[in-house]
């Protein structure tokens, strides 16, 4: 199954261009990369919180 997937990636990565290609990576890994930044951020106000209740 998955190497059916890959090789289903492979035959669409040769057919599209290069440009194609990575507009398509984009918006694969937009979202992941929000969701890790807003992550990120949301531990950092955390984190940010934590140091001005022990002052």
């Amino acid at each position: 199954q998955k190497l059916l997937a890959h090789e289903i990636v492979t035959d669409m990565l040769e057919i599209m261009t290069y440009e194609q290609a990575s507009i398509l990576l984009v918006s694969l890994l937009e979202p992941l990369q929000y969701k890790s930044w807003k992550k990120n951020s949301e531990m950092k106000e955390r984190s940010s919180t934590w140091s001005s209740d022990l002052k």
